[in-house]
Order: C-alpha cells, then structure tokens, then sequence
C-alpha cells in the first residue's frame, strides 16, 4: 500500500480500499447516507479516486 500512495497526489490513497473519502465516523455511513456494508469499490473506482486532484474530502 505504500507504493500505491507515493504514486498517485491522494494523501493516503490506499485508506479508499477500506474507507470512502466521504465516511462519517459518528453514523458509519458514506455516500450520503449509505452503510458501511454496502461499500464494495471496484480496483478502477479506487485509482480513479485516488488520482483526482480536484476534491480531497479530508
């Protein structure tokens, strides 16, 4: 995992393997409202994410 973040601007990219940047700790939910079972991002969605220097949620 530590390759994975020193190759892509993401600070701690690798935390979105277990983690979307949009988590809310206090509710264990991400997307709005969504649980934490349901998040299942495919390798694709996880380098798309990680790469986007546009929004950092954290």
């Amino acid at each position: 995992m530590a390759v994975f973040d020193c190759n892509v601007p993401r600070p701690h990219a690798s935390n979105l393997i277990f983690y979307p940047a949009d988590y809310d700790h206090n509710s264990d939910t991400w997307g709005g409202g969504k649980p934490m079972n349901d998040y299942d991002p495919s390798p694709e969605q996880i380098v798309d994410w990680a790469l986007n220097t546009t929004t950092f949620h954290r």
